[in-house]
């Protein structure tokens, strides 16, 4: 019989790595947000694969089956996996806390990483980043102009490099820990007096890690992400290019289901520059044989920003991620949508009651209309919509 997925959404993984220990558990809040948020993960699998959610998603999935789409069967208990060695864990992103769980579900032809290697937690943190920046540097001026060169991440190891880094990029810096995630373990740095301010987090971070990583901030235009997938037989696939916003502290706002319209007139002739830019990634990648340490999806995320001279560049690695993201929920959702429907997706927090008020007025107000069998326009839940839910996505296409 063949594996089925079961796709499991553990958004703190990254933090769950830096801590290192069995018995790590996230803040309440955030363990909320990712019970509240988990049935995003469904639109990875098929109607054969599963996934773990304790929400009730019974009029979610009718909604979506109703479209003639599939969903994937709900397990409400992590403890069904452990006796059942048809499924594949399919987590957001791995950690020791995955790995000790569901071990008794391990394949032997599925990846799994070993956490009682340091290497594998170095592997999980920003330094993959800063090593695939360093082949990217190395690499020959891209043929599309449009493709802006890299620069390598500085180290600071104190306070003075900040300073000195600071003074020579007007726009500033943004200071970066070794292990966080979705906007988490960034500090944006426009001026001598942010850095007074940030001084104390700085001489702690470079305390606990010997040092972090700080990159120039950059005019920014629109966020993007290139998203990758390493298969078991060591094969790399670029899956496609998102547009997605992110808030002034790199937090995550929402995804755009196709180009927005801002920028439709003003980049060039995709098929061209985007090939560049993922085969150059993917060289980079091999470069640091990275298909012999991990296998799964990857995330780079990049942006469209002005130069001094108010040329439009795109930068191709801020960072990469070696997970499921956000990026790769909106490849799967936009098989669904029509490609000349215009619209976006969120996450959104809301009080006691609102969320369940707000799903049945967007329900009625825009309705979902289908175009060759495509969604072309209205409301999309992609979470239940629950009377005490507290987060909630989901998208509109006017």
């Amino acid at each position: 019989m063949p594996f089925s997925k079961c796709f499991i959404y553990n958004p703190t993984c990254d933090m769950a790595v830096e801590n290192g220990t069995n018995s790590y558990m996230a803040p309440e809040n955030l363990r909320i947000f990712e019970n509240d948020i988990s049935p995003l993960m469904a639109f990875l699998g098929s109607n054969k694969d599963k996934i773990i959610c304790n929400c009730e998603l019974n009029e979610l999935k009718n909604f979506w089956t109703s479209l003639n789409f599939d969903y994937p069967q709900v397990l409400k208990q992590e403890n069904a996996l452990l006796t059942n060695h048809q499924n594949q864990i399919y987590p957001w992103g791995w950690s020791q806390l995955i790995t000790k769980k569901f071990s008794k579900t391990k394949t032997t032809t599925q990846y799994w990483p070993n956490f009682s290697n340091q290497d594998t937690k170095e592997l999980f943190s920003r330094i993959t980043t800063y090593k695939l920046a360093k082949e990217l540097s190395k690499l020959k001026q891209a043929k599309h102009d449009f493709i802006h060169p890299i620069s390598i991440p500085e180290k600071i190891i104190q306070i003075a490099d900040a300073e000195k880094m600071l003074a020579l990029n007007p726009n500033g810096i943004v200071l970066k820990t070794l292990w966080s995630s979705s906007g988490r373990g960034l500090i944006f740095v426009r001026n001598k007096k942010d850095l007074s301010i940030t001084e104390p987090w700085l001489t702690s971070k470079i305390r606990q890690h010997q040092f972090v990583l700080a990159e120039a901030i950059l005019d920014k235009v629109q966020d993007a992400s290139l998203q990758f997938i390493i298969n078991e037989n060591n094969e790399y696939e670029f899956l496609g290019i998102n547009y997605f916003d992110a808030d002034s502290q790199g937090r995550f706002d929402k995804e755009y289901f196709h180009t927005p319209n801002h920028l439709q007139n003003t980049i060039p002739d995709t098929e061209g520059w985007i090939g560049e830019v993922a085969n150059m990634i993917i060289n980079s990648m091999k470069a640091i044989h990275l298909h012999n340490k991990y296998k799964g999806p990857v995330g780079v995320d990049a942006l469209f920003f002005k130069t001094q001279s108010g040329d439009l560049k795109f930068y191709p690695l801020i960072e990469a991620n070696l997970r499921c993201n956000m990026g790769l929920i909106n490849l799967a959702l936009k098989k669904r949508i029509h490609s000349k429907a215009q619209g976006s997706w969120k996450i959104e927090a809301f009080k006691p009651g609102e969320a369940a008020k707000f799903y049945k007025d967007q329900i009625k107000k825009n309705p979902v209309v289908l175009r060759g069998g495509l969604i072309y326009k209205g409301f999309i839940p992609l979470t239940s919509f629950h009377e005490n839910q507290q987060f909630a996505a989901w998208g509109l296409i006017p």
